[in-house]
């Protein structure tokens, strides 16, 4: 704050370096869209490889992997949701 009112800033400037300070809710919720992000990103490679190991074998698994991708995907969607704020 005393650079920027000791330099020869106009006061915008200096409003605007004051809005874009990071409130403690946006971290709150960044870090809850972060976690939701990794957990989708974990059930996804989860089915990824469940569905490449047991493909081979036996086709009747489908409903658990379209099910666990069909999670993940909408987790990682609500976690970029907390972390973009939408």
């Amino acid at each position: 704050m005393s650079n920027l009112s000791n330099a020869n800033t106009p006061e915008s400037a200096q409003e605007l370096s004051f809005d874009s300070a990071p409130s403690t809710k946006n971290t709150g919720s960044f870090s809850k869209g972060f976690a939701l992000v990794a957990i989708g990103a974990v059930i996804l490679l989860g089915s990824c490889l469940f569905s490449l190991t047991l493909s081979i074998s036996d086709p009747s698994f489908q409903y658990i992997m379209y099910g666990a991708t069909t999670l993940g995907v909408l987790m990682v969607l609500a976690g970029l949701g907390c972390c973009l704020g939408w």
